[in-house]
This record gives C-alpha cells, sequence and structure tokens, in this order.
C-alpha cells in the first residue's frame, strides 16, 4: 500500500479490502444453485490444492465455495459480452464465474479448477491514494496489471494462464481415476477439455532449455515455477534472461493469450519463435523486430 502512507489510511484500505472479500460470497441475480455433486467438486479442488501446498511447503487458505459462482450461458454472457472463456477471474472481487449452459462435464470441473488455482494465487492490491478505493492496478500470480491513464498494460499473462493449466493438468493425472467415478466421465469425455495449450507447451520449452543450461532436474525447474505462482516469488525468472539473452524476460511477458488483431497475432508467433528456435542469427533477427514493433 505504500510507506508513506499513515497507519488510518492503511487500515482504511484493509476494511475495504475486507468488505470487498464479504462481497465476493454474495450470490448473484441469475446464479445457479450448487447442488451437491458442485460442492463435492469444490471441496475436492480444495484438498486437491492443499496437498499441492503442502509440498511446497506453503499454507493454504481454504476457498469457500461461495467464492464459485455458476451461471447458465445466457446469464454468463450479459455478464461478460466479450468473453468466450468457460470461466472468468475477478482479480479484484476475488472470485469465480463459471458458465455452465454448453460445456461438458470434464470442462466444467477443470474450469473450476483453473479459476480456484487463480484465486489461490498470489495477489497483490495497489491503492488508490485520491480516496479509499483499491485501484484497478494489481498483480495476481505472475501476471502484473498496470493502468496509465487511457492505457491499459498487462504483462505475463501467457505465463500465468499457461502455468496454471499445466498445475490443473499436474492434478487432473495425479487424481483421474477419482474424478472419472466422481464424474461417472470416460476417457473420451476429457477430450471436451480446453486448455491453454500453447502456453504450456512453450512454458515447458523454456523450463526444458533452463534445466539443460544450468544442468538441473526439469522438474525442480517446474517446481521454481509453480511454486511462484503461490508464494509472489519470480526472482528465478531471471534464469530466462541468462539463457535466452538480453531481453528475453521482456520478450516472455509479451505472450498473451488474448491477442486478437493481425499484428497482435503476428507478434506472438515471433515471440514463440524466439524462444523455440536454437538458430542465433533468427533469434537476433526476432529480438529486434519483436522489441521494435512493441514500442510502436
Amino acid at each position: 500500500m505504500g510507506k508513506n502512507l499513515s497507519e488510518e489510511r492503511k487500515l482504511a484500505f484493509i476494511k475495504k479490502k475486507e468488505q470487498m472479500e464479504e462481497e465476493s460470497i454474495l450470490p448473484f441475480k441469475g446464479e445457479l444453485e450448487k447442488t451437491e455433486k458442485t460442492e463435492e467438486i469444490i471441496n475436492f479442488i480444495n484438498n486437491c490444492l492443499k496437498k499441492e501446498f503442502d509440498e511446497m511447503g506453503l499454507k493454504y487458505e481454504n476457498i469457500p465455495s461461495e467464492k464459485v459462482h455458476l451461471f447458465l450461458d445466457d446469464i454468463f454472457r450479459k455478464m461478460h459480452p466479450e468473453s468466450t472463456a468457460s470461466g472468468i477471474y475477478s482479480s479484484i472481487l476475488h472470485e469465480a464465474h463459471i458458465r455452465v449452459g454448453c460445456s461438458e462435464r470434464a470442462n466444467i470441473f477443470t474450469t473450476i479448477l483453473h479459476e480456484m488455482i487463480h484465486i489461490a494465487s498470489y495477489n497483490v492490491y495497489y491503492a488508490n491514494t485520491n480516496n479509499e478505493d483499491l485501484s484497478d492496478n494489481y498483480r495476481t500470480g505472475y501476471a502484473n496489471a498496470q493502468h496509465q491513464g487511457q492505457n491499459f498494460h498487462e504483462h505475463f499473462r501467457g505465463l500465468n494462464e499457461g502455468i496454471i493449466d499445466l498445475i490443473a493438468s499436474e492434478i487432473l493425472n495425479k487424481n483421474l481415476e477419482t474424478i472419472s467415478e466422481m464424474l461417472d466421465l470416460e476417457e473420451e469425455d476429457y477430450k471436451s477439455i480446453n486448455w491453454y495449450y500453447d502456453e504450456g507447451e512453450l512454458i515447458n520449452a523454456i523450463i526444458e532449455k533452463v534445466a539443460k543450461q544450468k544442468n538441473e532436474d526439469e522438474d525442480d525447474v517446474y517446481m521454481r515455477f509453480k511454486k511462484g505462482l503461490f508464494s509472489g516469488e519470480m526472482m528465478h525468472l531471471r534464469d530466462v534472461e541468462k539463457v535466452f539473452g538480453k531481453d528475453a524476460l521482456r520478450i516472455f511477458s509479451y505472450v498473451d493469450p488474448k491477442a486478437k488483431s493481425k499484428k497482435e497475432i503476428e507478434i506472438q508467433g515471433k515471440v514463440y519463435e524466439f524462444f523455440l528456435t536454437d538458430n542465433q542469427e533468427r533469434k537476433n533477427q526476432l529480438h529486434a523486430e519483436i522489441i521494435q514493433e512493441r514500442s510502436l
């Protein structure tokens, strides 16, 4: 919140945050009532996440089921008209919105899992010093969002979504038999799951090269990425710069699954190629093009 804020102002912001936490568990108009099965799923995910936190030596805070809000497709679309996703995480209210109207059970499960990992991630809120509101600037997991006037900048969104899905996939694979029995799923049902596949594959490729360069086990490098999502530790990302060269971390922060325009998509292609190519001449060319195009 800032070291120059008075204790009175700090307490006011803490009270505001507590108020927002209380708001996050209130039901929405049109929200679906949770069934016993939904409550079972949320409880199961909480237990899975606690085990993961225990393995990382971190303290886990149970996520109340009230923070997971379920909506039929039409209501979800009205709330999030620009989104095509199956779930939305609200970083300010610290809650999840899940679209259940047109999704398969396996996809609904992994969507709830993905959004609950978001909720469990490291979170920092920045205070608006002009009043007692929390600003639109925040850090959640690895993702950093900043508003400068009318301009919005977000960094490491691709890393954030990708590592969350790698963790979700890890939890799914560890508990596949239990999940299949709980939801009455067959192997074919899991094909409906929507993953941040490209982002996850890129992270895996980066982990592989970092491990090789540092002569480490890939699992150890992955664990640093995984733990950092929840602990807030980002110093290990300096390894990306050491392995891939100058501005590599900056370029890594540009990975954006929300890229839509032709120019944005072209930049994304160059970012991926930068990390995947072993041709140093091509890497240097991509470096120059990416930095130039992002500065325009």
